[in-house]
């Protein structure tokens, strides 16, 4: 069930898991905080965040990239990633595929090109990654690509459901 209350970090914690989001470093954006919801609005759509929210939204996309890359996997002749920052539950089955994209470039272009590729191009031809939120100013989007905010009302309806 912790899992439905925060948003991971990317290493684990001594003592995991722990719920307490003020203790927990790991912990970078949690859905729901110590009153209960503040996060809530943000989470269902990002045009309701804070300028702090997004600050944490945006701290938690570079932490993931930074944690990503630094892989050598990630740079692994061969291998790709389409890494999008569109506020999503489920990308492919929501129609992400044609949907979400990268430098005018689908995930599902992308995904393509990478599976009929011969294995041998560097991982950077196979990659796209994310943009950041705009913290200070609206639309909090930074991607035109994504959804605005029908997406999330399935997230919404889950998140309902199971409370």
């Amino acid at each position: 069930m912790w899992q439905m209350w925060c948003i991971y970090g990317a290493a684990p914690i001594v003592g995991f898991p722990n719920t307490n989001s003020s203790v927990n470093g790991n912990c970078s954006a949690p859905i729901f905080d110590a009153n209960g919801d503040a996060w809530r609005p943000c989470v269902l759509n990002p045009e309701n965040c804070t300028d702090s929210q997004m600050g944490k939204m945006n701290n938690y996309i570079n932490d993931y990239v930074a944690a990503l890359t630094a892989t050598t996997t990630f740079h692994k002749n061969g291998n790709g990633a389409f890494i999008h920052s569109c506020h999503d539950h489920c990308d492919g089955i929501s129609g992400g595929w044609s949907i979400f994209k990268i430098n005018n470039q689908s995930m599902g272009e992308v995904g393509r090109a990478w599976w009929e590729a011969d294995g041998k191009a560097s991982a950077a031809e196979h990659t796209k990654l994310p943009c950041r939120y705009n913290e200070h100013s609206t639309p909090r989007r930074c991607n035109p690509t994504c959804p605005k905010n029908e997406v999330m009302q399935q997230l919404q309806l889950a998140v309902a459901t199971y409370e």
